[in-house]
């Protein structure tokens, strides 16, 4: 699995020192510097090297190798990634919507789920963002405990892997009430409150971050069942 470590950014204001370096060092660096930002964003390092095109290209192939945002339309696509490029994703986003739903149903339920969870199983994955800004499933009990289920089984395939869990609201959209079941549902299962990503608000974008030690948090979302919550 790929290392944890994250390397220093200070380089960021100065992309042109980053070309002194030998080429494997700034592959390490890219492959820990480029992680797609909430909404979809791209990272601001990326942006940063878009001035510098010799540096450019080898770090956007980069940075599509190790990020995927999986949707209901390119679920086939992720099961059937050869198994090299599959260890090269370390951050996947998950954009949740009504018809999605029916996809990310538990693996009881939906053998489409279990393919995801397989391939999953191979992907060196470090981060999960998930996009909820089509689709609150806090707004109905039933989705809610799917979503749950969902989230669970990704933790689970990445055996200890996930070190940081992202989920993404519309400001516009949602409410006070979906807010505080999100953060008291995250902190029964992992112990844990998120950080608040005030800043994203300007974008209208409303973001919350978990992160903790990816064994721990795969202890206590084992753990965790449905009963637990009020």
């Amino acid at each position: 699995m790929a290392s944890k470590s994250p390397i220093s950014t200070t380089h960021l204001t100065k992309p042109h020192s980053i070309g002194n370096t030998p080429l494997e060092l700034q592959r390490m660096v890219y492959e820990n510097s480029l992680e797609l930002e909430p909404g979809l964003q791209a990272p601001t390092f990326l942006l940063v090297l878009a001035t510098v095109p010799e540096l450019f290209t080898e770090a956007k192939s980069i940075f599509k190798k190790i990020n995927f945002v999986l949707t209901l339309w390119n679920s086939a696509t992720f099961q059937a990634l050869p198994q090299k490029e599959l260890r090269s994703i370390r951050h996947l986003t998950i954009i949740w919507d009504t018809l999605q739903s029916v996809m990310l149903l538990p693996p009881s339920a939906n053998p489409r789920h279990r393919a995801l969870i397989m391939a999953s199983i191979e992907a060196s994955l470090e981060t999960l963002t998930l996009d909820l800004r089509k689709e609150n499933p806090f707004r109905y009990p039933m989705r809610c405990h799917i979503w749950i289920n969902v989230l669970k089984s990704f933790i689970s395939s990445a055996q200890g892997g996930i070190r940081k869990i992202t989920v993404v609201f519309d400001v516009t959209t949602s409410t006070g009430h979906e807010e505080t079941k999100l953060i008291q549902t995250f902190f029964i299962m992992f112990g844990i409150i998120s950080n608040h990503r005030d800043s994203m608000k300007v974008s209208g974008l409303q973001v919350r971050v978990w992160e903790g030690d990816g064994r721990e948090l795969l202890e206590k979302a084992n753990n965790f069942t449905l009963a637990m919550l009020p």
